[in-house]
C-alpha cells in the first residue's frame, strides 16, 4: 500500500491536470472559431447596408441647384450630365441614417447593442472622412489593431454599368472595438459550464486524495495497533514458554 499509494496520487494529479488543459484548449479553440464567426457575421451584416445604400443612391438622380452654377445653360450636355449624376454616399446621406441602418442589420444578424464606428471616404489622395459617427475620430486615434476589428467596404459601380465614372468612388471604414470580449460575451454559458466542471473535478480530485490519506492513516494506525499488541502478547508467553521448559527440566524438579 505504501508503494501503491504515491502512484495513485501522481496518476490522479496528472489525470486533472490533463482534463483542465484540455479545458483550455478548448476554450481557446472555441474563442477563436467565434471571433471569425462574429468576423463573418459582421462583414455580411456590412456587405447588407453597403448594397443597400447603393440602390438608395443610385435610384434617385442627384437634383441639386444646377442652375446656380456659373455658365450654366439649358438644355445642354452639361445638364444632361449633371441630372444622370448619382450623389455620393456622403451627400445622399446623413451619419445618423446610415448608422441606424447599420445598427438594424447588426440587430437582424444577432449582434445587439454592438459598439461600432463607422466613416465614408472619397477614394483620393489625403481626403478626410466626409460622413463619420459622433466618436469615430476617437476611436481611430486609440486604434488597437490586434483587438479591434476594421472593416472596409467600397462604394464603386459595377465596371460597364451606366453609374461608372459618374461618380467618385468611396469607401466605408467600420471600426468594431474589443471584439474578443465580444466573442467572450458570446460564449459566456459555456465559460460557465467548464468552469464549473472543472471545478467538480478538482472537488473530486480532493475528496478522493483525502479519503486515501484517511485510509493511509488509519491502516497505518491498524499496523501499529496489531504490532504493539503482537509485542505485549508476546512477552508474557515467552515467559511463561521458559517456566514451562525450565519445569520439564529434570535438573530443576530434583532441586
Amino acid at each position: 500500500m505504501k508503494k501503491i499509494f504515491p502512484v495513485i496520487i501522481v496518476l490522479i494529479t496528472l489525470s486533472l491536470i490533463g482534463t483542465i488543459y484540455v479545458q483550455y484548449s478548448w476554450l481557446r479553440t472555441m474563442l477563436a472559431d467565434k471571433q471569425e464567426e462574429f468576423k463573418r457575421t459582421v462583414y455580411a451584416s456590412i456587405d447588407e447596408v453597403g448594397k443597400d445604400l447603393m440602390e438608395q443612391r443610385n435610384a434617385i438622380p442627384n437634383l441639386k441647384n444646377i442652375r446656380s452654377k456659373p455658365g450654366f445653360r439649358w438644355p445642354s450636355a452639361e445638364f444632361n450630365m449633371e441630372l444622370m449624376r448619382p450623389p455620393t454616399i456622403s451627400q445622399k446621406f446623413t451619419w445618423y441614417v446610415v448608422e441606424e441602418k447599420l445598427k438594424r442589420s447588426f440587430n437582424s444578424h444577432g449582434l445587439k447593442n454592438l459598439k461600432f464606428e463607422f466613416a465614408v471616404v472619397p477614394n483620393v489622395s489625403g481626403a478626410v472622412p466626409e460622413l463619420k459617427s459622433r466618436a469615430f475620430m476617437k476611436e481611430l486615434d486609440k486604434l488597437d489593431s490586434v483587438n479591434t476589428l476594421t472593416l472596409i467596404y467600397p462604394f464603386a459601380a459595377a465596371p460597364g454599368s451606366d453609374f461608372e465614372n459618374l461618380v467618385p468612388d468611396e469607401t466605408m471604414y467600420v471600426l468594431v472595438p474589443d471584439i474578443k470580449g465580444v466573442a467572450l460575451r458570446q460564449m459566456h454559458w459555456m465559460i460557465i459550464g467548464a468552469v464549473f466542471f472543472t471545478l467538480m473535478i478538482i472537488t473530486a480530485f480532493y475528496v478522493t486524495v483525502s479519503a486515501l490519506l484517511r485510509q493511509k492513516k488509519m491502516s497505518e494506525i491498524k499496523n501499529d495497533f496489531i504490532n504493539n499488541m503482537t509485542h505485549e502478547f508476546k512477552t508474557p508467553l515467552a515467559t511463561i514458554s521458559l517456566a514451562v521448559d525450565a519445569l520439564r527440566n529434570e535438573k530443576v524438579i530434583e532441586d
